[in-house]
């Protein structure tokens, strides 16, 4: 009824087709949500808190105690 089209190696080809178009579809939207999901995913060391910067250092012993105060307080004038 169909011509035998739809026999055989026809239908094998069709979903061979049919998935490399959903794989396709698949890599490309899974592509862009990870794109844009990156943009909004953590912070950078440019936006880090100063004043945790500070306490990370004087804690590693990189700045004595009179160093810290002086340069807290310097940060927290400024906001």
């Amino acid at each position: 009824m169909w011509g035998g089209h739809m026999d055989g190696d026809w239908s094998w080809w069709m979903l061979v087709g049919w998935t490399w178009m959903v794989l396709f579809w698949g890599v490309l939207v899974w592509g862009a949500v990870v794109f844009f999901q990156r943009g909004g995913r953590g912070r950078s060391a440019d936006d880090e808190d100063p004043v945790r910067i500070l306490e990370r250092r004087y804690a590693r012993g990189e700045i004595d105690r009179s160093e810290f105060e002086e340069m807290r307080r310097i940060l927290r004038e400024g906001d």
